[in-house]
């Protein structure tokens, strides 16, 4: 009458018994592999889920997905995560170009200069991948002496290191 089907009876053959019984025991053995053979092991042997949940101290889903994954893949199942994919893609030369363009740009109406917050919020971005695409691109701001004007801010492309900053009112070369 509906609900989850009932999984299949885990039935151990003397090799696979014999490999997961390695597996716990070995002191090379990762311990989340150890878990996953005594999970295995213990549901092998009769025990029932809620049973062999209290005497591991293992929540229904862990047991469920090792159960499900050991009657797909058997024992080299329990040895392998599965793949996930990459978390963050690349941020692409496009993006790039348009933060490069953006910062060269004068600067929004009322501001004396471009900020990375100012730059991430014009194209939609998030600061630190601003951020990080300037400190790549070995940019920073710098407040050099033009004339007799000291609040000029210009976007300095450097060769220097990205942690050595020069003076603060040094002019640039």
């Amino acid at each position: 009458m509906g609900g989850k089907p009932t999984r299949q009876q885990i039935k151990l053959s003397d090799e696979e018994r014999k490999r997961l019984e390695h597996i716990m025991s070995s002191p090379h053995s990762l311990q989340k592999h150890a878990w996953r053979a005594r999970i295995i092991l213990e549901l092998g042997s009769g025990c029932g889920l809620v049973e062999t949940m209290q005497r591991t101290g293992m929540s229904k889903p862990t047991f469920w997905r090792w159960w499900d994954r050991f009657l797909i893949k058997g024992v080299d199942g329990l040895l392998r995560d599965a793949t996930r994919p990459p978390g963050r893609k690349p941020l692409g030369a496009e993006t790039e170009k348009a933060v490069i363009d953006l910062a060269m740009s004068p600067p929004p109406r009322r501001a004396r200069h471009w900020t990375v917050r100012a730059l991430a919020k014009r194209l939609g971005m998030v600061v630190s991948s601003v951020h990080s695409i300037l400190r790549r691109r070995g940019c920073y701001f710098l407040v050099y002496v033009n004339g007799q004007s000291m609040n000029i801010l210009k976007l300095i492309w450097s060769p220097i290191p990205l942690f050595s900053f020069p003076s603060r009112y040094s002019e640039p070369a």
